[in-house]
């Protein structure tokens, strides 16, 4: 029953999110919905951790520990493109599917059950014909395409994240076009080569012992 893709609607909540509007037509129409989450990527060397001591290498291994330590900060965040007319999962199909692997839900509490598991995923229930699809989280730059005008666009992950985290904290509309990232009705101007907020990011920590920790990336 869960064969067909997913895609969810406009109302699926996600934390720290603003929605991306076409810069090209006269009416602004949603194109997407972006957060500005930040994600810590850390290689370190194991044995910098008093836990760990002497490793024996297996026979004919040669290749030795890892010895460069680094940190990335990944800003893409989550990105879902607006699409128009995409397929929907048969409600009742989905609730039939349901019913026969869980009978000991009763006939009264069934059609809760049904939406908690159909989650903001869409279906026939749906209203409108928009609906939002997940773009590759790992894409450092990706395409957004107008359904109202067709206008296609290339847009920076980083500026996209950066513009989003402005458009909460100083306010403003994210307009994204052919020419770029823009934040027109901001309180403070948008700039995409710094980030202009007077948030302070918590700085990635580690201890030594028997486990590391790695602070800054917020859950949504």
């Amino acid at each position: 029953m869960d064969s067909q893709p997913f895609f969810y609607d406009l109302e699926l909540p996600l934390y720290h999110s603003k929605f991306v509007f076409c810069g090209k037509c006269a009416t602004l129409h949603p194109i997407a919905k972006a957060c500005g989450q930040h994600f810590e990527f850390a290689h370190f060397d194991l044995s910098d951790f008093d836990s760990v001591g002497r490793w024996t290498l297996s026979e004919g291994d040669d290749s030795g520990l890892r010895t460069n330590e680094k940190l990335h900060k990944y800003r893409g965040g989550v990105v879902y493109a607006v699409v128009k007319d995409r397929p929907r999962i048969d409600l009742k199909s989905f609730a039939a599917g349901l019913a026969a692997i869980h009978p000991e839900v009763s006939p009264a509490d069934f059609p809760a059950f049904v939406q908690v598991q159909l989650g903001y995923r869409r279906s026939t229930a749906s209203k409108g014909h928009l609906a939002l699809k997940r773009l590759n989280d790992c894409e450092s730059g990706s395409e957004l395409t107008c359904w109202n005008c067709d206008t296609s666009m290339s847009i920076s992950r980083g500026n996209l994240a950066r513009a989003v985290e402005h458009a909460l904290e100083f306010g403003g509309t994210i307009v994204a076009s052919t020419d770029g990232i823009k934040v027109p009705d901001s309180s403070v101007r948008f700039q995409t080569s710094k980030h202009l907020t007077s948030a302070v990011m918590p700085a990635v920590e580690f201890r030594r012992g028997n486990d590391f920790v790695a602070a800054g990336h917020v859950e949504p």
